[in-house]
């Protein structure tokens, strides 16, 4: 079963790449690997005759294969079952399962849980997306949504448990639509005393453009079970600002 949070149409268009200090402080909230190997790889047609490398790393059970040729973005990215034998970190594997429809880099492991970042931001925010470690039949995703950072990731039981501060692009403004609030509460649960106020940020990056579409940042708690996901709202700040 698929869960994917963008909800409202998002406007691609401010980038915001995770900094080395995040990346570290979020690294720390995954598990360990048991080993990470990274091979290069000769020239070839295959490889674009770029300089090119897999990195493979290695779980119980399974392990996260990830190609890169020396552009944005990983040139493949593949959970691989582990059987009793480790197999070698290869260009090529068998019973590889390729992620279909996300573009981006590995980013940790959560029991059965793999997270890959996008190769880009967006709107202040970082995409990522969850896909299950076992039966990834097709690459399926589990959950995708963007962030500023994750404070927490968790499993509790069989349920996993996110907490980071959320970013939403909405398809209307904030600062010129009554209606946009209400369409904005709709998605996320915030209360009406949790409005922000969004004039400061329009003065400063859209004076002439109030009806630029608005993003949303808030903390947020996402639950994913075996069935369903439900997200919810922390206390914290809220802020709003035009989409860049």
């Amino acid at each position: 079963m698929r869960f994917v949070l963008g909800l409202l149409p998002a406007v691609l268009l401010m980038t915001a790449e995770p900094s080395l200090a995040q990346r570290k402080n979020e690294q720390a909230l995954f598990d360990a690997p048991q080993e990470t190997l990274i091979v290069k790889l000769p020239a070839s047609a295959q490889t674009q005759n770029l300089p090119a490398s897999v990195t493979c790393v290695y779980y119980p059970g399974f392990l996260v294969k990830q190609v890169d040729i020396g552009e944005k973005g990983a040139e493949s990215l593949a959970i691989v079952p582990v059987a009793a034998q480790k197999p070698p970190c290869e260009l090529s594997l068998p019973g590889e399962v390729h992620m279909q429809d996300w573009r981006g880099y590995f980013l940790g492991v959560k029991g059965s849980f793999v997270f890959f970042d996008a190769d880009d931001g967006f709107n202040g925010g970082v995409p990522f997306a969850v896909f299950p470690a076992q039966g990834a039949t097709g690459g399926n995703k589990l959950i995708e949504d963007s962030r500023k950072s994750f404070e927490a990731v968790e499993l509790e039981g069989t349920d996993l448990v996110l907490r980071y501060d959320r970013v939403l692009s909405l398809d209307c403004s904030l600062q010129m639509e009554k209606t946009c609030w209400i369409k904005a509460q709709a998605v996320t649960g915030l209360p009406e005393d949790r409005k922000p106020d969004c004039g400061d940020a329009y003065a400063k990056n859209a004076p002439d453009s109030p009806d630029v579409p608005s993003v949303l940042s808030y903390p947020a708690e996402l639950r994913l079970t075996a069935s369903e996901w439900k997200i919810s709202v922390r206390r914290g700040d809220v802020a709003c600002y035009p989409a860049n």
